[in-house]
């Protein structure tokens, strides 16, 4: 069974580095669901949802 990948954006400062890499040029990351609110907690990221056009990632 694959795992549900999120897709989070940097929303504070011009780069992170921990878990995740993250710069102002690349500021989406793709992670797990677990991952994606441990980073949304830390403030620096922010959850990219899907538009309408397009099915969450991983939907088929």
């Amino acid at each position: 069974m694959a795992v549900a990948k999120t897709k989070v954006r940097l929303v504070r400062g011009q780069s992170y580095t921990g878990k995740v890499e993250a710069t102002r040029q690349k500021p989406v990351v793709e992670v797990d669901s677990k991952l994606a609110q441990e980073l949304v907690q830390s403030g620096y990221f922010a959850l990219v949802t899907p538009s309408p056009a397009q099915p969450p990632i991983g939907a088929q």
